[in-house]
């Protein structure tokens, strides 16, 4: 199951980008390219690319998925990949060797350092030195 593509404008509705019940993704998008002129996103006129790598049942992802969507994003000469994810998970070659791919390309790629709290651990992706760690 290749990533979804879709590419969406400043003005498109938060509810097109999200699917499947989980709206994460498109509260991400408003924050980062909402155009009400009330109260703007941080970069209105932004277009983004939404790649979904999750199944929509029981939200599952495999590396493949992820490929395809970072493909997705390396041909499409994106400036930024925001990853909401992160997992224990150091032994994913294919993984790390696509966002190496990605950065060495001129793309930031920014992810999620986790929820766990002071006593937390950084999370993979963000633990890598070519990533920008948030959270």
């Amino acid at each position: 199951m290749p990533a979804a593509a879709r590419r969406g404008g400043a003005g498109e509705p938060a509810a097109a980008a999200a699917g499947g019940g989980h709206h994460h993704g498109a509260a991400v998008a408003g924050i980062i390219s909402a155009a009400n002129g009330a109260c703007p996103g941080m970069a209105p006129g932004a277009v983004l690319y939404h790649y979904k790598v999750f199944t929509v049942e029981n939200q599952v992802s495999y590396t493949s998925f992820f490929l395809d969507a970072l493909d997705l994003a390396l041909h499409a000469r994106v400036d930024v990949v925001s990853l909401s994810v992160g997992g224990p998970d150091s032994e994913d070659r294919p993984f790390f060797d696509k966002v190496r791919e990605l950065t060495a390309a001129g793309i930031l790629v920014v992810s999620a350092v986790g929820n766990d709290g002071l006593m937390g651990s950084t999370l993979t992706p963000a633990d890598m030195v070519c990533v920008l760690g948030v959270g």
